[in-house]
């Protein structure tokens, strides 16, 4: 109870200096504006000014914000921001959301807006969004973007929860502030290919950017002008011959791919198209099985609605079965029949499942896989609530691209993407024969300090981490096994009551830690020595050429001054698979013509430069180093590299402590990454992960590591006793947090190093279950009080953060009408390959179980028989009891670690528990489980 009463004491503080902080900044926000207020009204009227000269659409500035986790956005941005200009267009700023921030003010004034956003983690955004997600998020003002045209690009991945939940946020959240939408907001899967929809987005925005810049020109000059409402991309030509064969193939359980395809057909046939036929898949595949007519027709269209998690109906499901096995035996099935299929594929299904119609996009990609002719408009997705406005617009659009003649005037042309680009960085350097390099504590601090952060946002920010001490680690796995290496690292924070001080904020079970680290030094001296760089020279200022595009600072993760070795070891990514932006590049610096190609041939639009791209930039994995060493034609200036690539990004690993346990501590566990694979040359090579290599290195180095049996490299500047100090800072985990009520049963499944997190909730559990059974109160650092103060402070904070800021009154919650029995179960499934081998935290996990904190542990060891053992039969053989905590008792379900099959298999395995013992339809069983996600009470955290 002292420790717990210590960590409260520290969290009102912090509480209490956040709320004293909102305030005055809020006073301070008020006194910006007045003063910037001239300035915006000056602006406006420079860009009146022009606009009533007849200037034309180039004369209404251009806004390209992006934001971006590993450099796909920035470079979709950057690509966009070249094909505007192409077309005649120089007012155009392209930058992070993050160097944005110092103008956020100025957004209002902003004509014409383009977001490019990826989505992180369980819906999140990435780390240079975060502040211009969080301002977004406190607007209130149902007009404050009234004078604003938007559009959004969204990237996200359909294996994990909340796919684009950013772009979708962004899209309503402008919508919400009184901003028109002037084109279709674009939702890319990667799990399925980003260019399906990106490269069709990004053509077709062009001319509907042209028409909107055109009319707001005029519009500001006085003219009669009508703007462009919501536009769809304009639709590609297809050729498809009034004798042709078209066939209509439909999916469904509720007559809404009926509604699609009737009027379609009817309109098809209406425009001289006589052969239409519709058929129900089920129908078709029952007719013909091996497919043998498909290849007559000379357009396929499929209308499928989608059921529970993106899947099609069971019983239209046979044709899909069909395709995947000639795509399994026959690849390019449909090339060899000669044949000129093409395909447009609609699917119609539900945009808040995980899956958002997964089986549709499984079905078209075989489709093509198997040699069909793939068009903008051949994979459409629509939200069932949304069918019958968007449905009549997609009709619309198919039969605007169907015609009986090519169109070569709507042909697009195919950019092979390799024209040098112009450098906007001005580097200024001293050069030096000798120079004084950073230490990897006072580099990264060097990269940081110049952040503005708010100070109640210190240490929960990327950009304003907390220095903590490394006090201990130890090598979890015992060596038997030479793929799986696990290590558990053990952080002494810094605490202080006053936030000005450099304190930690009180972590929560749940919670991620972001850790900072260097690039390899070996790497970085092999980098410049390729490009022939000095390491002691010194960059002495870096600025933009084009003012429009430049904040107080160029770029916000390069610190100034620093020497030429410190810029790649602290502040630029150079390890990490390079987008296609960074290939294109190289390549139009490339002197070599056959290099040129070579380079050339892993960026263009064509399915054999993808399938070169995915297996030897993302299955290889090359640094830049191994590019640079296969083509070594390419010059490329210093500028020109700091410009092209991304900033090198914190780690992130899962806090296995509590607080109330550990509250000056913080432990994390995770996988030493090593894998073998080849080099760009076709050798073998084994492949490091940064980071968590680098801790290993840097604790045995300084003999803070137990029981490490992998060999180290002996760092000269390092010697044991030595302290090891990391920025780090916490990410909050979210709905991935430990239930508040105590009372409700849990249910854990959490193999390999997704047990970390748990470890942290039995902590929490076991401190809980015994201050219950003293006290009658249900205590914790955030669930023992109402912790409303931070959502209904951003809420406030834009209105009248002062007066909000001191009306919030810290209140416990007791729980005296509770019986100590009443404390609900909490079962464990954990799996690891051999009890002797990777039993991770096995003494903490039989310690939790033997003293009742956990009533049941249940670990499968997949490799100690013949038949591979994992948690999902472990769960099958439970199903009684795992049905009595979730469903009767409504309680929790978490599940960590891979998202790509584990948590596919445990999500099976529960909706099979659901059919088996509550007699739940399969479909029924799948509703049940989306019901309890919306609920927060199955909550995921996974990854691929």
């Amino acid at each position: 109870l002292r420790c717990w009463k210590e960590t409260m004491s520290a969290l009102i503080m912090q509480r209490l200096a956040q709320q004293r902080a909102a305030a005055a900044r809020a006073r301070e926000k008020k006194q910006k504006m007045k003063s910037e207020e001239i300035k915006l009204k000056a602006e406006v009227k420079k860009v009146k000014k022009m606009a009533g000269k007849g200037g034309g659409w180039e004369s209404v500035p251009l806004l390209l914000l992006f934001g971006t986790q590993k450099g796909t956005a920035k470079e979709i941005c950057s690509i966009l921001e070249e094909e505007v200009k192409d077309n005649g267009h120089s007012d155009v700023r392209c930058m992070s959301m993050k160097d944005y921030m110092h103008q956020f003010h100025h957004l209002p004034n902003e004509k014409v807006v383009i977001i490019v956003i990826s989505t992180t983690g369980q819906g999140d955004p990435p780390n240079n969004a975060e502040d211009f997600w969080r301002n977004i998020r406190l607007k209130k003002e149902t007009d404050w973007l009234k004078d604003t045209h938007y559009a959004v690009l969204g990237l996200g991945d359909t294996n994990y929860a909340d796919f684009c939940a950013m772009g979708k946020f962004f899209d309503t959240s402008f919508r919400r502030l009184g901003a028109m939408r002037f084109y279709d907001t674009g939702l890319a899967d990667d799990a399925t290919g980003l260019d399906e929809v990106v490269e069709p987005w990004r053509e077709g925005i062009l001319p509907v950017l042209k028409s909107l810049c055109e009319s707001i020109s005029n519009n500001l000059g006085g003219k009669k002008a009508v703007l462009p409402k919501a536009i769809a991309p304009p639709s590609l030509s297809l050729t498809v011959p009034k004798d042709s064969k078209i066939l209509i193939l439909i999916a469904e359980s509720d007559n809404m791919a009926s509604e699609q395809a009737t009027p379609l057909a009817e309109e098809m046939k209406k425009r001289g198209y006589r052969s239409v036929q519709i058929l129900g898949m089920r129908d078709f595949a029952k007719q013909d099985k091996t497919l043998s007519s498909l290849p007559v027709n000379n357009l396929l269209v499929a209308i499928i609605s989608t059921i529970s998690r993106g899947e099609i109906p069971l019983r239209e499901s046979k044709l899909q079965r069909i395709l995947r096995k000639k795509a399994r035996t026959s690849e390019d099935w449909l090339s060899e029949k000669n044949t000129k299929l093409k395909i447009i594929v609609l699917g119609l299904g539900n945009s808040e499942e995980d899956d958002f119609c997964g089986g549709v996009k499984e079905m078209t990609g075989t489709l093509e896989s198997l040699g069909a002719t793939s068009h903008p408009l051949y994979l459409t997705c629509i939200d069932k609530d949304d069918a019958k406005e968007k449905g009549e617009k997609w009709r619309t659009k198919v039969l605007a691209a169907i015609s009986d003649a090519p169109k070569s005037a709507t042909k697009p042309k195919q950019k092979v993407g390799i024209k040098r680009k112009s450098c906007k960085l001005e580097v200024e350097i001293k050069s030096s024969k000798t120079s004084s390099h950073l230490t990897y504590t006072e580099g990264l601090a060097a990269r940081l300090q110049s952040h503005t952060v708010e100070r109640e946002r210190k240490g929960l920010s990327p950009d304003a981490p907390f220095r903590a001490t490394v006090t201990g680690a130890e090598m979890l796995t015992t060596g038997k096994s030479s793929s799986r290496h696990v290590m558990h690292l053990e952080l002494s924070l810094p605490i202080g009551e006053s936030r000005a001080q450099d304190s930690a904020p009180v972590y929560l079970p749940g919670d991620s830690v972001g850790v900072y680290c260097p690039n390899d030094v070996k790497e970085v001296g092999k980098l410049l020595g390729l490009l022939k760089l000095n390491p002691d020279d010194t960059i002495t200022s870096l600025k933009r050429k084009d003012a429009n595009s430049s904040g107080d600072r160029a770029l916000s993760h390069v610190f100034l001054p620093c020497t030429v070795r410190d810029l790649f070891l602290y502040c630029l990514d150079i390890t990490s698979p390079p987008p296609k932006s960074v290939l294109r590049a190289l390549a139009a610096h490339t002197k070599d013509e056959s290099e040129k190609k070579a380079l050339t041939a892993y960026c263009t639009p064509t399915k054999e430069s993808k399938k070169l791209y995915n297996n030897q930039i993302l299955g290889c994995r090359p640094p830049l180093t191994e590019i640079l060493e296969k083509f070594p034609s390419i010059e490329i200036s210093l500028a020109y590299l700091i410009q092209l690539l991304p900033p090198l990004s914190p780690r992130y690993y899962s806090v296995s402590s509590a607080p109330n346990v550990h509250p000056s501590d913080l432990h994390v566990a995770f996988s030493l990454v090593r894998y073998e694979t080849k080099t760009l040359d076709g050798k073998k090579v084994e492949r490091k992960g940064l980071c968590t290599n680098w801790l290993l290195e840097e604790t045995s180095a300084r003999g803070l590591i137990k029981n490490n049996y992998l060999k180290s490299q002996k760092l000269e500047s390092v010697c044991k006793g030595d302290s090891l100090i990391l920025p780090v800072f916490i990410r909050r985990g979210g709905d991935f947090s430990y239930p508040s009520d105590i009372h409700k049963p849990v249910v854990m499944v959490g193999p390999g190093t997704g047990v970390s997190p748990f470890r942290g909730f039995l902590h929490y559990r076991r401190f809980q279950s015994s201050a219950l059974t003293s006290g009658g109160v249900s205590v914790g650092p955030w669930r023992g009080i109402d912790m409303h103060i931070l959502e209904d402070l951003e809420e406030d904070e834009d209105e009248d953060l002062e007066r909000a800021a001191y009306s919030h009154q810290v209140t416990p919650i007791r729980k005296d009408n509770h019986e100590e029995h009443d404390v609900g179960d909490a079962v464990l499934f954990y799996g690891c390959q051999n009890r002797n081998v990777d039993f991770l935290y096995a003494d903490d996990l039989k310690s939790f179980e033997k003293d009742g904190t956990l009533s049941g542990l249940y670990v499968a060891f997949s490799r100690e028989q013949e038949e591979k053992v994992y948690v999902q039969h472990l769960m099958e053989k439970e199903k009684i009891k795992l049905y009595d905590m979730v469903v009767k008792k409504d309680g929790f379900f978490f599940v960590c670690g891979d998202g790509v099959k584990m948590a596919v298999d445990v999500r099976n395995a529960f909706e099979n528990i659901l059919c088996s013992e509550g007699g739940l339809t399969s479909k029924e069983a799948k509703f049940y489980v989306n019901k309890m996600m919306k609920e927060k009470r199955y909550v995921q955290d996974v990854w691929s």
